[in-house]
Formats: structure tokens, sequence, C-alpha cells
């Protein structure tokens, strides 16, 4: 069933588009619909951006239009795969065929839709984890041996600083 004027707007409540406050909350209307589109965009740089409060950023409107809602598949759709180019090119002049290749709601836990991005994502995932393993086990072991060598110097006091013997050769005479 389309949409008609009262799904997003209301009868006492009509906002400018020009205050921050509708370009922030205009996702949100949007997303009482759309649940899993704004779930997949504030995923997204310009979704991030918006949940840091900016408005200076895309929106549903800006790339689905805001009373002429077409589905993708409709070639009169402002998202149709004719039109995305021109679309992305209000905001992004350099715009081309091989920009509008990202997918904006792609979803990387999707690995039917986006199996490419589910794999770069979980090999993504298990890196960062590993960096994080290896460098947190790094900084563990050399927190113990640290610790080992205050608790050594602190039970032996006469032994010089940099622990040298100086029996070893490293006097003056450098035997």
């Amino acid at each position: 069933m389309a949409p008609v004027c009262v799904d997003c707007h209301t009868t006492h409540e009509i906002r400018r588009v020009e205050t921050p406050a509708w370009k922030l909350e205009i996702i949100k209307e949007c997303g009482t619909c759309h649940r899993e589109s704004l779930r997949t965009y504030r995923d997204t740089f310009h979704g991030q951006v918006t949940g840091l409060g900016f408005t200076r950023v895309a929106r549903c409107s800006d790339c689905h239009g805001s009373h002429r809602i077409l589905p993708s598949s409709d070639a009169k759709s402002s998202v149709s795969q004719a039109n995305l180019v021109s679309t992305c090119q209000k905001c992004h002049p350099k715009a081309n065929a091989n920009f509008v290749r990202f997918s904006p709601h792609a979803d990387p836990n999707d690995k039917a839709r986006n199996p490419g991005l589910y794999y770069i994502a979980g090999f993504m995932n298990i890196l960062v984890f590993g960096v994080f393993l290896f460098f947190g086990l790094h900084t563990a072991l050399w927190l113990f041996r640290s610790t080992l060598e205050v608790w050594r110097r602190r039970k032996s006091p006469g032994e010089p600083e940099g622990g040298q013997d100086p029996d070893e050769g490293g006097g003056k005479n450098g035997k």
C-alpha cells in the first residue's frame, strides 16, 4: 500500500525542512516504516555523521526524494540504476558509474545478499581481534618482565644499574 501524507506528516506539527531538527528527525521518521534501511544507513559514513548531530550529510530524502518516492525498480525513481549517477552528483559532483557501485544499504552480516562484504568484514573482525590479542599478550608479558626486573632489583640492591655484572668485561678496560 502506498504511503499517504499522514504517514510522514502530522496534522499539527509540520516542520520546515531547513531546520536542523527536521534534518535529524526525518531519518527516524523514515525508519518507522523502513527499519532495516535505517539500520544499514546508520552503519554508513552518512549515518554515523548524522548520529553525531551533523546535518550537512545525505539523508533518506536526499537520495530517495521526499514526495515522489518510487521503488528502485521503477525507471522514474531517483535511485533506479539509470538515475543513480545524477542523484549522487547532487552532493558528489564527480560521481560516475564506478562511484554508484557502492551500496549504501549493504549489510555485512547478510551473507546471501552481500557475500564479498560478508567475508571481508569477517576477515577484518578476525584481524582486529588478532591484533588486539597479540599486542595485549605482548603488553602483559612486558609488564610481567618489568615487574620481575623491579622485584629482582629490590631484592639485590648491590647490583649496578643496567643489570651488567662488572666482572663480565663491561669495565673501563673493556675486558
